[in-house]
Formats: structure tokens, C-alpha cells, sequence
């Protein structure tokens, strides 16, 4: 009797890692705004949360905003109400809630200086 390993040797872990590898960039990429992601859950979270054109429907109990998403209501429960991530720059001390925030803050704030000898 075969068993789904015998005809299926592959564990989802395994095709997770497959399909990284095989990613595009393109596939990865905000073609609104040129921001690349590592994910295509990323990307789409991105999406969803940035160039959204729905109406903002979900309302945070804590302080009455609106928000488009599930996604973005929990992710601003976490970082402005319970504090929960924090992720300070070690650049400027500046402290952030997401890594997200902390790679777009370092981009902006303390870009990569290239030296020339």
C-alpha cells in the first residue's frame, strides 16, 4: 500500500524552500511604489495595507481608527496599544514596532555610505 510520503516525498517545509529559491523578483515587487519584498505574503499584505483602494471599515476598539484590514487593525493593536514590538535602530537609538518600519527608517535616515579609495 503506497502512503502519501511514498507518492509525495516533499514536506511543505521543503516546497516552502523550493519556491523561495525559485521566486522572482518580480513576483516580489511593488510595481506602485518599487518596493521589494522577500515574500509574496509580504508583498500582498503590502498591497492590501498601502494601495487599497477599499473603504476602511474595522475600527480599533482602543481609539475609534479605521483600517482596511484584519491584518493592519492587529498590527496597529500591537505596535501603538500594547507596545509589544520594539525595535530600536542601533544607528540612532530610535525605537520602531516593526521590522518593516526599521528597514524603511534605515533607508531613509542612514543609507549605506560607499566608500571610494
Amino acid at each position: 500500500m503506497e502512503t502519501l510520503k511514498s507518492i509525495y516525498p516533499y514536506s511543505i517545509k521543503d516546497l516552502s524552500i523550493l519556491n523561495k529559491d525559485k521566486l522572482k523578483k518580480s513576483e516580489t515587487f511593488c510595481h506602485d511604489c518599487q518596493l521589494e519584498f522577500q515574500s509574496i505574503r509580504g508583498l500582498r499584505q503590502h498591497e492590501g495595507k498601502i494601495h487599497s483602494k477599499s473603504e476602511k471599515i474595522l475600527e480599533c476598539s482602543k481609539c475609534q481608527k479605521l483600517f482596511k484590514n484584519k491584518y493592519s487593525l492587529k498590527a496597529h493593536l500591537k505596535q501603538v496599544h500594547e507596545k509589544i514590538t520594539k525595535l530600536p535602530c542601533e544607528k540612532c537609538g530610535k525605537i520602531l514596532f516593526s521590522k518593516y518600519t526599521l528597514k524603511n527608517h534605515l533607508k531613509k535616515h542612514h543609507p549605506p555610505q560607499i566608500r571610494l579609495e
